[in-house]
């Protein structure tokens, strides 16, 4: 079965560099507000999400900044 066939069967496949075949780049963010971390998911537009809410933080908040890996 092909990638294509299988992101149409729900069945996504690892990237060669070990991403998940997805819209975004996953990486490690926190709140703005209250400095609560999250996995978080750039979209195509440049926004920044949470994985696994409804795009808020616990506290309400709804903005997140990418955290640096230095």
């Amino acid at each position: 079965m092909n990638e294509k066939a299988e992101a149409r069967n729900g069945n996504e496949r690892p990237r060669d560099d070990g991403s998940e075949d997805d819209d975004g780049e996953a990486l490690v963010g926190e709140c703005t507000e209250c400095g609560q971390v999250y996995s978080l998911q750039t979209g195509a537009d440049g926004s920044v999400v949470p994985l696994g809410t409804d795009g808020t933080c616990q506290c309400g908040n709804d903005e997140f900044e990418p955290l640096s890996g230095t």
